[in-house]
């Protein structure tokens, strides 16, 4: 009986001695380790190395592993052809820090020589899986399985900024019949990264917003794309405009602008985009032997749009008859060659009209004098004014009040040059007035240059 006893406490003994050494054996190891994701790059990204920048990044970023007990995980970036197994990668790099970081960033010549290594050549795609994994030496736990396709380095073309004009919501005024005026554009020169492929460029155009890839037009840079720089005369980007459907010339086009630079089979644009307003405000200018500019068509003088009635042009200025006349001019240039300037002249016998291009010079209009000249473009029609010769004040404010035959001052008017005029009056204080021309309530408070100086 008490051997049956003894044998008996022996097999607890044993049983309660294999317990605990078993529980302090897996507290002891401890090897899990949690499950962790990839955040960039997203899933299907798409590389091309830039020979012209190798010393760029490329960045593979993640979360971190949980360790089970104390033991830290390292990590490495692994990737295997598309068509292969990441159980034998392709390519592999540890993570930064000696493989501790949850980063891994990468010049692109590094991630260029290992693909050449694998026998990638230069300028070829290949289609990659790759996942990041993690390891505390005896556990290995990967993140999802992404995909990647990576270009090799071949053709490359630099960094490289705009310098003008610099972006701004401002309008730039440009009048669309001139093809003596220039926007000018500039950019960095950018470098190629194969010598022997000259970078070109193209400037692109989109309306703000819009989609570079899809421009509403473009223009090929200075001395055959090889510049970083080009001239666009203000008639060729109205006449751009105007095709892509902008017709109405008096309100203002918002666009952006970029430069597509190309150096063999690589394209990169620069930096940033800028952008650029457009105002087309079309001009007139009167020249000829009867007016202070001559027949100087450099010199011609400028009309001022009649805010009322667009499409019509006015000048108050001094004529001297018996000149040789005067003419209208869309450009401070006379046309022919590639210019695309015109001129208006009186059409023989019918004085009051005006027909395009090198018609007779307008005269007989009268004696020398101050007149107001005006320039109907949409009906083609022209007026020389003597009775509007003159600016005047009228209003409750003056001595004769609202009546237009006594515009005052009609005595002792002094002409100060094309549209500038000086007359002295007397204003009561608080009451309303108006600059009127002539005698009559045809044109008042227009956008004459005015001067008033308080005595």
């Amino acid at each position: 009986m008490k051997t049956k006893i003894l044998y008996t406490l022996l097999a607890i003994a044993t049983i309660a001695f294999g317990c605990k050494k078993t529980e302090f054996d897996e507290q002891s190891k401890g090897e899990a380790l949690g499950s962790f994701a990839s955040t960039a790059p997203a899933n299907n990204t798409m590389w091309v190395l830039n020979s012209a920048t190798p010393s760029a990044k490329v960045t593979f970023t993640w979360s971190a592993a949980t360790p089970g007990v104390s033991t830290k995980p390292t990590y490495k970036l692994i990737a295997a052809l598309k068509t292969g197994s990441l159980d034998a990668p392709f390519v592999e790099f540890p993570a930064d820090n000696n493989g501790t970081a949850t980063s891994l960033n990468l010049t692109q010549k590094q991630l260029d020589d290992a693909l050449k290594a694998k026998a990638v050549g230069d300028g070829l795609k290949v289609d990659l899986i790759w996942a990041i994994q993690a390891t505390n030496g005896t556990v290995k736990v990967n993140t999802a399985t992404m995909n990647i396709s990576i270009t090799r380095m071949g053709d490359g073309v630099s960094n490289f900024l705009l310098y003008g004009p610099v972006s701004s919501s401002t309008p730039v005024v440009i009048n669309p019949n001139s093809t003596t005026d220039f926007l000018n554009f500039k950019w960095q020169k950018a470098f190629p990264g194969v010598v022997a492929n000259a970078v070109k460029y193209q400037v692109k155009f989109v309306a703000k917003g819009g989609d570079f890839n899809n421009p509403i037009f473009t223009y090929t840079s200075n001395n055959s794309g090889l510049d970083s720089a080009l001239a666009v005369g203000y008639k060729d980007i109205s006449d751009k405009l105007t095709a892509a459907g902008y017709t109405d010339q008096a309100t203002p086009v918002a666009l952006q602008w970029t430069v597509e630079a190309t150096s063999g089979n690589f394209k990169k644009t620069a930096d940033y985009v800028n952008d650029l307003v457009i105002t087309r405000e079309v001009k007139m200018f009167l020249v000829g032997g009867d007016t202070p500019a001559g027949w100087t068509a450099e010199s011609a003088l400028q009309m001022i749009p009649d805010a009322s009635n667009p499409g019509t042009f006015y000048i108050y200025v001094k004529l001297n008859a018996g000149n040789g006349g005067l003419k209208f001019l869309n450009q401070q240039q006379w046309p022919g060659g590639s210019l695309n300037s015109s001129d208006w002249g009186m059409k023989p016998g019918l004085p009051g009209d005006a027909l395009v291009e090198n018609e007779v010079n307008i005269g007989n209009y009268g004696p020398s004098g101050v007149y107001r000249v005006t320039f109907d473009q949409k009906n083609l029609k022209y007026y020389v004014q003597a009775d509007h010769g003159q600016m005047g004040i009228v209003g409750e404010a003056t001595a004769v009040g609202w009546n237009p035959p006594n515009v005052f001052p009609n005595q002792g008017l002094n002409y100060m040059g094309t549209n500038k005029f000086l007359g002295f009056v007397n204003l009561t204080s608080g009451l309303k007035w108006k600059f009127i021309d002539g005698n009559t309530w045809g044109n008042n408070g227009g956008p004459i240059s005015l001067s008033l100086i308080h005595i």
